[in-house]
């Protein structure tokens, strides 16, 4: 017998550390991480998911208030984001340019000059915030609703990282102003009806499932591996690799 629906337009919205959510939830998936999986059954336009933002940037590529905000999180916040997909590729584009940056941050911070022997005890550190600017930039979604040049500013949004791709997805995301009028939520609804146990696919890029006429598998990949690095085989991708 077919699982009974849960109410329509049901949403959850939960206190950052404490991820209690009634409709999905967060499953370790062979080959992917982790994803997100339908709890319920859910119903096509149903809001399923209200995440708010852990930590945003307002300008885009800005190294130093990254660290800032980054250095403030608690310990149980900062593991949100350090848990997050993690593309080397990404981090090793930004290793170069970017520790002599984070190593003048330091200097400032401290009021010091960055020497050899400091390097042996901070550089540890520095890493960990320079993997973890890394994550931001492969997790983080674009809020400046057109308003600023491309890339920026940007937000984390915890649960919202832990949704797979899918050129054929099963849910949307919408940016929506609530009780933070600087930062928008991230509603999470459902673009067709998804069973209970189902893993819940997004789209990363409107490019990728959007465009008219619809790009071919090539062009996708082109759009995924230059943004996130990585091969997408999802069935719609598989499907157009055999014919």
């Amino acid at each position: 017998m077919a699982q009974p629906m849960v109410e329509a337009n049901m949403a959850v919205t939960y206190p950052l550390g404490q991820a209690t959510l009634e409709l999905v939830e967060v499953r370790s998936v062979p080959g992917m991480g982790f994803g997100m999986f339908a709890k319920e059954n859910i119903y096509k336009d149903m809001t399923m998911l209200i995440d708010t933002s852990l930590l945003d940037l307002e300008i885009d590529g800005a190294t130093p208030e990254f660290a800032d905000k980054y250095a403030d999180l608690s310990r149980g916040m900062s593991l949100y984001l350090d848990n997050a997909a993690f593309s080397p590729m990404r981090y090793n584009d930004l290793k170069e340019s970017v520790t002599d940056i984070l190593r003048r941050w330091w200097a400032q911070k401290n009021g010091k000059v960055y020497t050899r022997s400091q390097a042996e005890y901070w550089s540890p550190y520095l890493e960990k915030i320079l993997r973890a600017f890394s994550i931001f930039g492969n997790n983080a979604a674009d809020i400046s609703f057109g308003a600023s040049r491309p890339g920026g500013p940007a937000a984390f949004y915890p649960m919202f990282s832990r949704f797979n791709h899918s050129c054929m997805p099963s849910a949307d995301w919408e940016l929506k102003f609530g009780t933070n009028d600087r930062v928008p939520d991230m509603h999470i609804t459902a673009q067709r009806p998804i069973r209970k146990g189902e893993q819940i696919f997004l789209s990363y890029d409107y490019r990728v499932d959007l465009t008219d006429p619809p790009l071919d598998r090539q062009g996708r990949h082109a759009i995924l591996m230059e943004g996130w690095g990585f091969v997408c085989t999802c069935p719609r991708c598989e499907a157009e690799r055999t014919v």
